[in-house]
């Protein structure tokens, strides 16, 4: 130890580094002004301050007035209160906080250099025993500041081999603990004496305080920002390690109190609570018990989040997961209402219907977190949104939050789905009801961003189909086939009977009423009338008005435009058929049918498929599941339609009142009528609207109306005004005015008997009337048509139905992007049907908003309104001597009239002899 001796450093200038020491000796004294003081031995660097001999006793006396060695910026004296006040603002290390560092450095040696995590994991230490709220940047200043290896001059008693009196040599810091005090310099204390820390080989200036000020109160610029993983860690680490202090008496006492006078239990809780340490503990016992709620789950799979199947999928429900939240982890739900309900929501229980999804989100996203294979929620959301043909960007970034699973995930999950397609058959089946099957080409292009030999652009056609469940019971039917011997029927009974015409006439007549009721003013309050008549039009025997499902079948790499590969398509269909029947627990035999059927193409080559196995060994070979085939009802309507625009479409016409005249003043540019097949919606718009108004023209004229607000002066009931008359008498009054005009201005329009579809009308008729059995022949019927909003006037025909799979089938195909294999696509169109199901239910549990997909059409009302004037002024129906139109070579005229009657016969007679003949019915 020193013993009278002192060491000081006087600093040379403010911003030198001090290498000046004097050392005091009590034992020599100098005088100055005839007062003994102590005598000073000078030492330092040459370079620097060099003193080469002691001081002189008599030193120069003071100048009054002198200027100082170095001023301030503002010539004033620095305050004292402000160093006071940065010296008070440092929290000073207290001895169990050296002490445990010291531990820490012992136990956790660091090594060069050290990195920032070090100094927090020590911070965390400290805090943990000392109970103090230290960070990693204070940790590395004090330990540069005391701690470091860094060696300091100490005078102690002489030793031998010093050079120097009194010095001896340089010994370590820490081996000392020799806490050196610092004091902080400014401009007006540059004279003050301090003691230096000197570092090897030279001395070095203390550290300002305000340096350690900013050390400890924050992070250096590299660790501003703290990665967040170790809070998060740090947080749980101290959230779960209890207090093991004692609680102290006056709290103790005023708990007793409390407990012993008999006080609520809500203030008796409160009073507890207030106790921070007792505060503190039964937060990390909740949170304990939520832990081990957690882990209860995770352990036993209780969890209805852990099923991941499909048939949880399609049966989610948010309230299972909320009353697991109840039965198991009732601590996460309360913490979670809680977060969510303000005081002015409790009541609203709007508020609470909304929030169901909410907190079973959460919650999925936590047990997700903690347990990889509790993901059912996320297979949920992930289906729905690939349901929509979403980017796989979207799961890229939805992943991280914990909201979908990985795209790549997905893609396990719709093969999972897939493996279900035919789930819904099977439960039809169980049922006994029956499906039937459509199919459809599929054309799509595939591009090569770099043409090679092998590899360029290229057009695939590949086969879509899809299973209708059929909704209709025709069991009282008699099943006996065929009804009678097809060729004793006589050729008449193909042709249009009485009784036939009664109907097309009751129909017309109604059809007529609604446009009259729609553009006449007379007719207007016939509207209800109209609609009743409407709704009767619908069959008895049969209701129509519920949906049908539709189960898109995957899609087959085949063409069917060769016979190869059809008879693969078929053979598809029977291993779908007999898969689905097996699976039921339903024999599959010779009388099991199931009816198939496309456009014209398919139904020839479905029929031309099955000539061609007609000699096989086994029912499945020769197809005979697959009965009866038939053509579609919309490419009929198609073919028709285009009939229409080949007789009446004509580009050089440009007289009033012709089709495309018409089309030019509408402006409508996209009715193409010489594509009327790609152009079909648009050429059906116009073909309507232009036969809605020549019908109105007519019954103008046949009524002898001048506008269509004018009152009727011809063939129009007088009686119609008498008040004392019953609905129904005015009905029948109205239907017979309406029957005549029908009779007299509605021309029923045919065409070549050599149409294609002539001939499949033809032979649907052999099939309904003679061939099959009556239930048969229901069933066949009505399978033709798919209700899609379950209304009764909301049937729609299969194939249209196959058109919009098709559609669907070709956007999934773009976000397939360039893996368009066989394999990939098959598993992506067989999950079609489990992916539409679980986007249904996703849609009704979350309540999510149905949009439109299309707005609403537009009405054509004013586009017919001007044709009505413009036939106003040509008067097509009233005759004129010598009109004529020069754009039509040949008058326009009914086909009827230059029908052959004797060649219509003959030529189903000799069809009638081949498809009694014919192998693939």
């Amino acid at each position: 130890m020193m013993r009278n001796r002192f060491i000081y450093a006087i600093p040379v200038c403010k911003y030198s580094v001090c290498k000046t020491f004097v050392i005091f000796d009590q034992n020599f004294h100098t005088y100055s002004k005839l007062e003994k003081g102590p005598s000073f031995v000078v030492f330092g660097d040459k370079n620097d301050h060099s003193y080469s001999r002691t001081a002189l006793v008599n030193h120069t006396p003071l100048k009054k007035k002198r200027n100082r060695d170095v001023s301030t910026p503002t010539g004033e004296t620095p305050r004292l209160e402000d160093k006071r006040q940065n010296i008070g603002t440092i929290t000073r290390w207290t001895e169990t906080e050296k002490l445990c560092l010291k531990n820490f450095l012992a136990k956790f040696p660091p090594k060069e250099p050290i990195s920032n995590e070090y100094w927090r994991n020590c911070a965390v230490a400290i805090r943990e025993e000392a109970g103090t709220s230290r960070t990693g940047a204070s940790c590395r200043s004090f330990y540069n500041r005391t701690l470091l290896n860094t060696p300091v001059m100490v005078v102690s008693e002489e030793q031998p081999g010093s050079d120097l009196p009194g010095i001896s040599s340089l010994e370590d810091i820490t081996s000392n603990q020799l806490h050196v005090p610092v004091f902080l310099k400014d401009a007006a204390c540059q004279t003050d004496l301090v003691i230096p820390v000197v570092h090897t080989g030279t001395c070095c200036s203390p550290q300002p305080v305000q340096d350690q000020l900013e050390d400890e109160a924050s992070d250096p610029p590299e660790d501003s920002a703290i990665p967040v993983h170790d809070i998060l860690r740090d947080r749980l680490v101290s959230a779960h390690k209890l207090d093991a202090s004692r609680i102290n008496a006056r709290d103790a006492q005023d708990l007793i109190v409390s407990l012993f006078s008999g006080e609520s239990i809500d203030i008796l809780a409160k009073k507890i609570f207030c106790v921070q340490n007792i505060k503190q503990n039964i937060w990390k016992l909740f949170l304990s018990q939520i832990e081990d709620d957690c882990k209860y789950l995770t352990q036993r799979r209780l969890s209805c989040l852990s099923d991941t199947g499909y048939l949880a999928l399609v049966s989610f429900d948010w309230i299972t997961v909320i009353q697991e939240m109840l039965d198991l982890n009732p601590l996460i739900l309360d913490v979670l209402l809680s977060a969510t309900t303000s005081s002015k929501k409790q009541r609203s229980v709007e508020h609470f219907k909304n929030i169901v999804p909410e907190c079973g989100l959460v919650y999925g996203i936590i047990m997700k977190r903690r347990f990889k294979d509790m993901s059912r929620i996320q297979r949920f959301i992930s289906l729905a949104l690939a349901n929509e043909r979403v980017h796989q960007k979207v799961y890229d970034r939805l992943q991280p939050l914990g909201i979908t699973i990985s795209h790549s995930v997905l893609l396990k999950v719709q093969k999972q789905v897939g493996g279900h397609f035919n789930q819904q058959l099977i439960d039809a089946v169980k049922e006994g009801r029956r499906f039937r099957f459509v199919g459809d080409n599929v054309n799509f292009q595939v591009s090569a961003s770099h043409q090679r030999q092998g590899q360029s652009k290229h057009m695939e056609h590949w086969f879509a189909s899809a299973a209708i469940i059929q909704n209709g019971d025709f069991s009282t039917l008699r099943d006996i086939a065929p009804q009678q011997p097809l060729m004793q029927l006589p050729v008449d009974v193909f042709l249009p009977q009485q009784q036939d015409w009664d109907v097309i006439r009751n129909e017309y007549t109604v059809l007529t009423l609604k446009v009259l009721t729609k553009f006449l003013k007379v007719f207007q309050g016939f509207k209800a009338m109209a609609k009743s008549l409407t709704e009767e039009l619908r069959p008895v025997s049969h209701d129509i008005s519920t949906v049908h499902k539709i189960i898109p079948l995957p899609v087959l790499a085949k063409n069917e435009q060769k016979y190869s590969e059809v008879i693969d398509i078929l053979d598809s269909y029977e291993n779908h058929i007999a898969e689905i029947f097996n699976s039921a627990g339903k024999p599959l035999t010779s009388n099991s049918r199931v009816h198939i059927g496309g456009d014209q193409l398919t139904r020839e080559r479905f029929s031309g498929a099955k000539r061609l196995r007609s000699c096989a060994t086994n029912e499945n070979e020769t197809f005979s599941h697959l009965s009866p085939i038939t053509f579609e009802m919309f490419h009929l309507q198609m073919t028709v339609l285009a009939v229409f625009y080949k007789l009446l479409y004509k580009k050089d016409s440009i007289e009033p009142g012709t089709l495309y005249a018409e089309k030019i003043k509408l402006s409508r540019s996209d009715a193409n009528g010489d594509d009327v097949k790609n152009h079909y919606d648009h050429c059906k718009e116009l073909a309507v609207s232009l036969i809605d108004a020549y019908i109105t023209s007519a019954a103008m004229h046949y009524f002898g109306m001048v506008s269509p607000e004018s009152e009727p002066t011809l063939n129009f009931p007088t009686e119609m005004d008498n008040t004392c008359m019953t609905d129904l008498e005015k009905k029948e009054i109205l239907l017979k005015t309406i029957n005549d005009f029908v009779d007299k201005m509605v021309l029923q329009k045919g065409h070549s008997n050599n149409s294609k579809y002539a001939l499949e009308i033809l032979r649907f008729l052999f099939h309904q009337m003679a061939t099959q059995s009556e239930k048969t022949a229901h069933e066949t019927f009505y399978g033709l048509f798919v209700n899609t909003k379950g209304k009764f006037n909301t049937s729609i025909g299969a194939d249209l139905q196959m058109e919009h799979v098709v559609r669907l089938v070709k956007g999934h195909l773009r976000s397939v992007t360039s893996n368009k294999s066989e394999t990939t696509l098959s598993k992506r169109t067989a999950a079609f049907a489990g992916m539409e199901h679980v986007s249904k239910q996703f849609d009704k549990q979350t309540n999510v908003l149905i949009r439109s997909h299309r707005h609403n059409v537009k009405s054509s009302e004013k586009d017919e309104v001007q044709i009505i004037h413009n036939l106003e002024v040509t008067k097509p129906f009233q005759e004129q001597r010598g009109r004529k139109l020069d754009s039509y070579k040949i008058p326009v005229q009914s086909p009827l009239k230059t029908l052959d009657l004797n060649h219509l016969k003959n030529w189903i007679r000799e069809h009638q002899y081949n498809t009694c003949h014919e192998l693939g019915q």
